[in-house]
């Protein structure tokens, strides 16, 4: 039997579909889709897992950031301009006194501690020496912390003393009202 030119030309692309189809589906195929199979596979996912929680904690930090803010702004207009900063020096320095009588503590000494720059907004540092039982200190601390003004507590040292007391060193900080015309 003799084959003929135009057959040998079919067999020879018949030949080819089939070479081409076994190396596409032993060779190229299987390595196309190797990461997406086994371990690999896992490691994807557990990305596209982590990099879904991200996006769903970026709206709670948001969130977050939104009501910080919003209680800054609450914070400055609560310390608007409508008092003087020395009348609110001196109204500052009543409660700490009060907190610190209704603890029975004993203040040694205070005083103000200006700031070197501009802040805005504008704070008070109320440095105290005080000196007391150990539940007159917390009771002290406790008040200041339910105060209906806002403190921080930028230093605190506690120091036994003779006698079961305590000795307390703190610095304590606030908005300070502006004052009218917009100068500190």
């Amino acid at each position: 039997m003799k084959v003929t030119p135009r057959e040998r030309r079919n067999l020879t692309l018949i030949g080819l579909g089939i070479l081409l189809v076994l190396i596409w589906g032993i060779g190229i195929q299987p390595w196309l889709e190797a990461p997406l199979v086994g371990g690999e596979r896992q490691a994807l996912l557990i990305r596209a897992r982590e990099a879904e929680r991200l996006l769903g904690q970026a709206g709670t930090i948001e969130a977050r950031h939104r009501a910080l803010s919003a209680a800054v702004e609450e914070a400055k207009r609560n310390y608007s301009a409508a008092t003087e900063p020395t009348a609110a020096a001196v109204e500052l320095f009543r409660l700490i006194e009060d907190f610190a009588a209704a603890s029975d503590l004993h203040l040694r000494s205070r005083g103000l501690r200006t700031p070197v720059t501009k802040e805005d907004p504008p704070r008070l540092r109320i440095e105290l020496e005080a000196s007391g039982r150990p539940a007159a200190v917390v009771g002290f601390l406790d008040r200041v912390r339910r105060s209906p003004r806002r403190f921080g507590l930028e230093r605190l040292e506690l120091v036994p003393e003779e006698g079961e007391r305590l000795r307390l060193y703190a610095l304590l900080v606030t908005l300070l009202p502006e004052a009218k015309g917009g100068a500190p």
